[in-house]
């Protein structure tokens, strides 16, 4: 005879009863309580050494067993025999090996599997639909981020003209420049699925100096910029990361389940990130040939990256530990500003 807690599924209330079995029937028996349930209307859960044995019926009740020696004749009565993944788990061998496993196929998908399926589906994505996401995602902005430039007129026709010059002739969709303050954000320039790229005042105001003009160069350098967001929408970039992080988080959900929210959320961040540095150096070599086809340097490209390392080097340097910068680098979704120039400065050389 067995002892255990029974559980109506109806109330929290438990009551003890006594378990024994019959003729493929389980017979409880305890205060107000005689029943006999058929075997193949219960289903022993996961069984876990430090934790109850739960029986779950159809109907939603349940019986937990807690002492060890009920545990042990609980098993033995149903003749329980093991799953070969139980087996596995309780071993350190097995556990490691499905560690390894696992470790493999978050590798294969980041490097292979989650870019392939991302670049295929964002193809059948229609443009009016990618439209509307960046609308939705601009009016977000807009509401919680943005607020209205502080940028002069003259300037904001400069910003204009700059636009104007450096777009390419076979363009996928509308394009436009907003510019927006967002203090949050700092000196910033992104793209949006709608075929917005979004200026930031304080963008401009690295790029001019504070000046009231940009001169010549510093139109370069904006143009740069420009066409490193262009290369953003012409290769559908923000819709193949959302893409990306949703199969990311279905890949990760599948893999660990419910065992920890945190440790779901770490890898799928840390592949997502990976994932759009990639984006960004696609970027940057779209720009290389944009600027290039425009008659502009595109050299211009790895000068604004190499000013823009000093002033973040020098502005980080007395506030943040070395190994923290070296931290935020590989965390980073735009790769290190040196690796940029480096790779640029490749292209350059086999060009030349």
């Amino acid at each position: 005879m067995i002892t255990a807690n029974y559980f109506d599924g109806k109330s929290g209330l438990g009551r003890a009863v006594n378990l024994v079995l019959a003729h493929g029937s389980l017979h409880l028996t305890g205060a107000k309580l005689d029943r006999h349930v058929h075997l193949r209307h219960i289903q022993l859960s996961e069984t876990f050494a430090h934790a109850p044995y739960v029986l779950n019926f159809d109907d939603g009740a349940r019986c937990e067993v807690h002492a060890a020696q009920d545990k042990k004749a609980l098993l033995a009565m149903l003749q329980h025999q093991p799953s070969l993944v139980q087996k596995l788990q309780r071993r350190w061998q097995g556990a490691l090996a499905a560690v390894v496993v696992m470790v493999a196929m978050f590798a294969l998908l980041r490097s292979w599997g989650v870019p392939w399926l991302s670049e295929k589906i964002s193809h059948e994505v229609p443009l009016a639909m990618e439209q509307k996401l960046g609308q939705q995602s601009f009016k977000a902005l807009e509401q919680n981020l943005f607020k209205p430039s502080t940028t002069s007129t003259e300037q904001q026709a400069q910003v204009a003209q700059v636009f104007q010059s450096v777009l390419p002739s076979q363009l996928r969709m509308p394009v436009q420049v907003k510019i927006r303050q967002a203090d949050a954000v700092g000196p910033n320039a992104f793209a949006l699925p709608d075929g917005s790229i979004v200026l930031t005042d304080a963008m401009l105001k690295y790029l001019s100096d504070g000046n009231s003009e940009l001169n010549p160069v510093q139109r370069e350098y904006l143009a740069a910029i420009f066409a490193h967001e262009l290369g953003h929408l012409q290769q559908r970039h923000s819709l193949k990361n959302i893409i990306a992080s949703s199969l990311f988080g279905a890949v990760s959900w599948s893999l660990l389940g419910d065992f920890s929210s945190v440790a779901a959320g770490a890898p799928v961040l840390l592949l997502q990130m990976e994932y759009s540095r990639d984006m960004e150096t696609e970027a940057d070599d779209y720009a290389w040939n944009l600027l290039k086809e425009k008659g502009i340097a595109p050299q211009r490209i790895t000068e604004l990256f190499a000013h823009m390392e000093k002033t973040q080097s020098r502005k980080m340097s007395s506030q943040v530990p070395q190994w923290m910068r070296n931290s935020a680098d590989y965390l980073s979704t735009h790769p290190a500003y040196a690796e940029r120039i480096a790779h640029l400065q490749q292209k350059m050389a086999v060009k030349n």
